[in-house]
């Protein structure tokens, strides 16, 4: 299984599928990740990789105690799609 790591020094969450990166942009303020915008290499789209990817950047800041707000607007978009985050995520 793929996992989420939070790359502190890129400000990137970053998941490697197959050799390649995907990665969600952020910044962060000691309480509040801005999720800033989403990337998936054209090689993994359309094979769930970028909602793996929010997902798992949910559940690592979740366990971190913090909050996030999502500006990118895939990051919405899975958000909202699910409600399950909707005590996490800001919009």
């Amino acid at each position: 299984m793929d996992n989420v790591n939070n790359d502190r020094d890129s400000k990137q969450f970053v998941m490697m599928v197959d050799g390649e990166k995907a990665f969600i942009d952020y910044s962060f303020d000691g309480t509040d990740y801005k999720l800033l915008h989403a990337e998936v290499p054209a090689a993994l789209r359309g094979k769930g990789v970028g909602e793996r990817l929010v997902e798992q950047t949910f559940a690592k800041i979740a366990e971190e105690g913090k909050s996030a707000e999502a500006r990118c607007s895939y990051v919405k978009h899975v958000a909202k799609s699910t409600g399950k985050w909707d005590d996490l995520v800001s919009y």
